[in-house]
């Protein structure tokens, strides 16, 4: 089974994408790292991605409302992105919109149209 993770480098995500390798699946998955623009270096998760292609994941590092197109051929898109903090989602409402409504919104419209087989786990924190 192919499956693509979105927020690969987050907590759940990584864990879904060890999980996932372990058991023999074929594992894309993305993050944009937007959490060491953020929060800094202590937030960052450039050091997770590193690990997960160490044991053979595939990682595109990029915002995935960016790469859509990525998700074409999984059979299974675990959907963990998205903004996690809700003091930042205080003060920058637009961004967090952006990342966990609108993206959210355009991942699963890109789903019906394009690869309308493929089953959607939603676990993103907000």
């Amino acid at each position: 089974m192919r499956i693509f993770i979105t927020g690969i480098g987050g907590l759940v995500g990584s864990a879904v994408a060890e999980t996932a390798k372990a058991k023999g699946h074929e594992v894309l998955g993305i993050d944009s790292n937007a959490r060491g623009t953020w929060f800094g270096d202590a937030g960052s998760v450039v050091w997770r991605l590193r690990e997960l292609r160490k044991i053979g994941c595939r990682v595109i590092q990029n915002d995935f409302r960016n790469e859509l197109p990525a998700m074409e051929g999984s059979d299974l898109i675990v959907h963990c992105a998205g903004q996690p903090s809700h003091d930042f989602s205080r003060s920058h409402p637009k961004t967090d919109s952006s990342v966990n409504y609108a993206g959210t919104m355009s991942l699963m419209e890109y789903v019906r149209k394009y690869i309308p087989k493929a089953r959607v786990v939603f676990l993103s924190t907000n």
